[in-house]
């Protein structure tokens, strides 16, 4: 509950789908959308799991970069209950590897 509440409280929005459960062992994805003044750079997905009686409570960071002049995707994950830690190092990424935006205000 301590992570669901961090994630809550930096802006998640929570969806839970069975589907889910499929590919990713869990029903609860957690969504963010990071943006600055030109767009949205990238969505971070929080995969939560919640504590069973053999594991803690846990979450698995996920993003989606995009370079669209390249035609490059690619695909990061981080292991970290530490929401501050994800978005901190998804963002060096972006900004050192150079990467483009999901969606540019220009695109609308």
């Amino acid at each position: 509950m301590i992570i669901e509440k961090s994630l809550l409280e930096a802006g998640y929005k929570k969806h839970v789908s069975s589907t889910y459960e499929a590919f990713k062992c869990t029903d609860t994805l957690y969504q963010k959308r990071i943006t600055d003044s030109n767009g949205t750079k990238y969505f971070v997905n929080a995969w939560y799991y919640a504590a069973q009686p053999y594991a803690n409570e846990g979450v698995q960071f996920e993003v989606q970069f995009y370079n669209r002049n390249d035609e490059v995707e690619m695909d990061v994950s981080l292991f970290t209950n530490d929401v501050n830690v994800a978005e901190s190092k998804f963002d060096l990424i972006w900004l050192n590897m150079n990467l483009g935006y999901a969606e540019k205000e220009d695109d609308n």
